[in-house]
Order: structure tokens, then C-alpha cells, then sequence
């Protein structure tokens, strides 16, 4: 059973190896630590700390559906890590694990750090979307961490604080750790890949030659180097989906004729105008894709998903019809 994760591990820097593919982060200092209360987007600590997205199904490349992002910081008493899921099926979450229990076993998150690479010791630590906290790797000593986690109408947010103590080590500016944050997902009514990671790995979790290096630095950002550096950390990951956008919006062409005939048909005409107006909506995207966010991009993808399958079948139910008719 896969039970390992990636702390946040993002991309700043790819450095290729023949056995690894090493993604960067820069771990900033916060003034004021977050407030463990599970609620990432309210609270103004997180404002200040780069986020980072694009996680990675195994040996593979970005999930496609229910995306995350995560955010890493510290200060003198600690290592806190925010964490946001995408997820349509919010409604559906029955977080069960209590603490001491085995968090990977339902819908969770998983960190793991690496104080001391590349062989010192690994330390793994799992939340579940309902705040219970499990230890695996290293059997970091939950008793000492602090967890929480809120569930809203399509994510859930976890907030988690280690204490330096739990991973026998302290880091000072400019020390590199290895880490990354990992997603476990068992509530699938909508999609979605089962297990995914920030930084990419292969088979598993626990793959700390394919962890980020995490970099530890002083310096204390404000909102908009923040947000600029977030902006760099993804470019990679925006540049995929801006692609997926135009891949997708050029076949629109090979539809629209026979929607727009079916318009006004009895059986068929509600169905092609709807799908007629989603061609246009992601038509509009694409034209104006160097201003769009990531966060828009992913909501249009979403939505878009299984728009040419649907168009696909509705052409050909109108061509069936019209050729009968004839």
C-alpha cells in the first residue's frame, strides 16, 4: 500500500540528474506564525508565503482534476505548512481517523522532511481532511505537532506546525532540506487521480532522491514579492494549462456547424445552444490567456472537461437524426 507523501516542495528551480528530478522551494521566515485553526485563505500569515501548485499523479505528469496547492514557512519555533484541496465532492468527505491513527487510509494529506539529505533520516507525517494527525517514517511525535483542518463547499484546507524537536533538527538560513507534501484521494464521485504529490515522483511517496529541496531563508516577504515569487514557482504548470486551453478550444471547429444547425431542433436544441455557449466562454479564455490566473485557467478546465466528449456524441445523435430524415 502507497502510504508516503511530499512536503511543499515547488517549482523555482529544475535540476535533472540521472536517477532524480529535484524541484526547489524557498522556505521564507513569517514575522507572525499562522494560527493552527485549519483556515488557509483568511489567514493574513499565509498572504506572505509563496504558494505553490501542480501536483503529480505517480510517474506521471499534473493531475488533471482536483488540484491542491501548498505553502511552507517558518520561524524559530517551528516548520508550518498550509495546504489547499480542490474538491467537488466536499460534501461527500467523512474524515474518521482520529489521532494516532493511520491518516492515509482516507482523504488526507502526508509531509515528509529530510533534515539531513541526501541519507539522514526521513520524517512522515499525515493529516486527514477532518484534522486527525498519524506518523510513519522516522515516527515523528505527533503529540508534539499541532493540526487542523476546515471543510468547505468544494475544498478542504489543512493547517499543520512541527516543532523543530519532532524532526531532531533546526535549520538556520540557507540550509537545504529535502521535503515535499503529498494528497491522498479515496472520495472519487467526481474524479480524480488516488494519490498525488507536489513534487514528482515515481512509485511512491517515500522517494526522498525525488523530494524538492527545500531552502531556508530569512527573509520575511510581503504580499506582493509573495505573489510574485508564487507566479515563478508555477510558471511551469501555467504554461501546461494555457496549452491544454488552446488544444482544447481548436476543436471547437469541428463542432460548432452542427451545433448551431441543431439550435432550433425540438429535441436537440437546448442541449447544442448550452454546449454552443461553453465553446464560446472557453473561446474567450483562449483569446485572452496571458492575462487569466492559474486558478481561472484550472475552474475553465474543470468545467470544459468533458465538453468535446459531450459534443462529439450530440453531433453525431444530430447527423443520425438528420440523415433518418432524409
Amino acid at each position: 500500500m502507497i502510504r508516503y507523501t511530499a512536503l511543499l516542495a515547488m517549482l523555482l528551480t529544475v535540476v535533472g540528474t540521472a536517477s532524480a528530478t529535484v524541484t526547489r522551494y524557498p522556505v521564507h521566515r513569517v514575522p507572525t506564525p499562522p494560527v493552527i485553526d485549519g483556515e488557509v485563505a483568511q489567514d493574513p500569515a499565509w498572504t506572505l508565503v509563496p504558494e505553490a501548485t501542480g501536483f503529480h499523479v505517480l510517474g506521471g505528469g499534473y493531475t488533471s482534476a482536483k488540484q491542491s496547492t501548498a505553502r511552507i514557512c517558518w520561524d524559530e519555533e517551528a516548520l508550518y505548512v498550509g495546504f489547499v484541496a480542490e474538491e467537488p465532492d466536499a460534501a461527500l468527505l467523512k474524515p474518521t481517523t482520529r489521532d494516532g491513527g493511520a491518516p492515509w487510509g482516507e482523504d488526507s494529506i502526508e509531509v515528509f522532511l529530510q533534515p539531513r539529505p541526501p541519507s539522514g533520516q526521513t520524517y512522515q507525517l499525515g493529516v486527514t481532511a477532518g484534522g486527525g494527525q498519524g506518523s510513519g517514517e522516522g515516527h515523528p511525535d505527533i503529540t508534539q505537532t499541532t493540526a487542523a483542518a476546515r471543510i468547505g463547499q468544494s475544498s478542504y484546507s489543512i493547517e499543520l506546525r512541527v516543532p523543530w524537536a519532532v524532526v531532531a533538527a533546526r535549520p538556520q538560513t540557507g540550509d537545504k532540506w529535502r521535503g515535499t507534501v503529498c494528497r491522498n484521494i479515496f472520495t472519487t464521485q467526481s474524479g480524480g487521480d488516488k494519490f498525488t504529490s507536489l513534487s514528482p515522483l515515481q512509485r511512491q511517496f517515500l522517494e526522498p532522491a525525488n523530494f524538492a529541496e527545500l531552502v531556508f531563508t530569512d527573509q520575511v516577504l510581503d504580499a506582493a514579492g509573495a505573489a510574485r515569487l508564487t507566479g515563478e514557482l508555477n510558471a511551469p504548470y501555467h504554461r501546461t494549462l494555457q496549452q491544454q486551453v488552446r488544444e482544447l478550444a481548436a476543436q471547437r471547429s469541428e463542432y460548432e456547424e452542427t451545433l448551431r444547425s441543431a439550435v432550433g431542433d425540438p429535441t436537440y436544441g437546448r442541449e447544442a445552444s448550452a454546449l454552443l455557449q461553453r465553446w464560446e466562454a472557453l473561446a474567450a479564455l483562449a483569446a485572452r490567456l496571458a492575462q487569466a490566473s492559474t486558478a481561472e485557467i484550472r475552474q475553465s478546465l474543470a468545467a470544459s472537461r468533458d465538453l468535446g466528449k459531450q459534443s462529439h456524441e450530440l453531433k453525431y445523435r444530430v447527423l443520425l437524426k438528420q440523415l433518418l430524415l432524409d
